[in-house]
C-alpha cells in the first residue's frame, strides 16, 4: 500500500507563501509565474488520479458480479461509493471557487477569508475528513495508511479561524487558485487510498485490477529552496508487488523497493532557479504474458529564488 505517497500538502504551500511575503515585487512576480505553472501540473496530476479512482471503482463493480467475491464486495463497495461521492462534492465546490477567482469577479481575500465561501469550504472539508475518521473499519485497520489518518486528524483539529488565517490571509488570486488546487490534490489522494483499500479488502487474494500497470510518482514538495532535500517516491497504482516484481530507478539510479512495491530516493535540489524534472523508470512483469515492460514518468518540482542557506 502506498502509505508513503503523499502529495505536496496544504501546510507546505501555506508555509511557502509566508516565506514569499518577504520577497521583492520582482521576486513575487517570478514566484507567481511558478505558482501558475505548478498549479497546471498539479491540475493534470489530479485528473490522472481521478481516472485511476474511477478504474478502481469499476474494478469493485466487477467483483459484485463474481459469485466468489460478491460477499466481500457488498461490504466494501458502499464505503467506496460514499467516499467517492463526498470527494466529488468537495472538489466540485472548489472548482466553483476557482472559476469565480479566474473570472476576477472578486478578490481572493473577499471570497475566501470571510464568513462566506471560505467558511463553507472549511465545513465541507471538515465533513469529508470526519467521514473518513468516523469509519472504524478504516481507522482501526493497520492496512490503512496511518499518515493519511494523521493528516485527517490534523485538519479536524483546526478551527475555522485557524483555517482561514493559515491558508487564505493576504493572498492574491494566483496563489489562492494554487492553494485550492493543492487542497483538491489532498482530497483526491485520500479518496484514492480509501478506494484502493476497499478494492483490496473486497478480494482477500489481493488480485490486480485491469490489464496494465500504471506509475504513481511524486516529490515530497513541489517548491523547495536551492540545496534543500527532495524525496521522490514511486511505485505502481494497483498491483501485487509479488506478481509485478517491480524494479525502480529514480534519477538514473536503482532504488530499493519495499514490501509494498514502492521506492524512495532523496536528492538535493540544484541551485538553478525554476522547474526541474526527475525521471522515474519502473520495470514490471506483465501478469498475462510474463514479459518485462518498462514505464517512464517524470516528476517535476520547482526551485525558488532564495539562495542556498549556509
Amino acid at each position: 500500500m502506498p502509505n508513503k505517497l503523499l502529495s505536496c500538502t496544504s501546510l507546505a504551500i501555506a508555509l511557502f507563501m509566508v516565506c514569499l511575503a518577504a520577497c521583492t515585487n520582482a521576486e513575487r512576480q517570478r514566484n507567481d509565474d511558478l505558482f501558475r505553472i505548478a498549479c497546471e501540473d498539479l491540475r493534470n496530476s489530479n485528473e490522472n488520479l481521478m481516472d485511476v479512482n474511477n478504474q478502481i471503482l469499476r474494478g469493485i463493480d466487477k467483483k459484485m458480479d463474481d459469485p466468489e467475491l460478491n460477499g466481500y464486495a457488498k461490504v466494501w463497495q458502499p464505503k467506496a461509493l460514499i467516499v467517492d461521492k463526498a470527494a466529488n462534492h468537495v472538489c466540485s465546490f472548489i472548482d466553483s471557487l476557482k472559476y469565480v477567482l479566474k473570472g476576477k469577479q472578486t478578490s481572493a481575500d473577499k471570497l475566501l477569508n470571510t464568513k462566506t465561501k471560505g467558511a463553507e469550504l472549511y465545513r465541507k472539508l471538515k465533513g469529508y475528513y470526519r467521514l473518513i475518521l468516523s469509519d472504524s473499519a478504516l481507522v482501526n485497520n493497520d492496512d490503512y495508511p496511518r499518515s493519511f489518518i494523521t493528516a485527517a486528524k490534523r485538519f479536524d483539529s483546526l478551527t475555522e479561524k485557524e483555517f482561514s488565517k493559515r491558508f487564505f490571509t493576504d493572498i492574491n488570486v494566483q496563489r489562492a487558485i494554487a492553494t485550492l488546487t493543492v487542497i483538491q490534490n489532498d482530497i483526491i489522494n485520500m479518496e484514492y487510498v480509501t478506494l484502493y483499500f476497499c478494492f483490496k479488502r473486497s478480494n482477500p487474494a489481493y488480485c490486480r485490477l485491469g490489464s496494465s500497470y500504471r506509475i504513481i510518482a511524486s516529490a515530497s514538495s513541489t517548491h523547495v529552496w536551492a540545496g534543500e532535500e527532495v524525496v521522490i517516491t514511486a511505485g505502481l497504482s494497483y498491483a501485487d508487488p509479488k506478481v509485478a516484481k517491480p524494479t525502480i530507478s529514480i534519477g538514473g539510479k536503482l532504488a530499493k523497493v519495499d514490501d509494498d512495491g514502492f521506492a524512495m530516493v532523496s536528492i538535493k535540489a540544484p541551485p538553478a532557479f525554476g522547474k526541474h524534472k526527475v525521471l522515474v523508470q519502473i520495470e514490471v512483469t506483465e501478469t498475462r504474458t510474463g514479459l518485462k515492460k518498462t514505464m517512464n514518468r517524470e516528476v517535476a518540482y520547482y526551485v525558488d529564488s532564495i539562495p542556498t542557506k549556509p
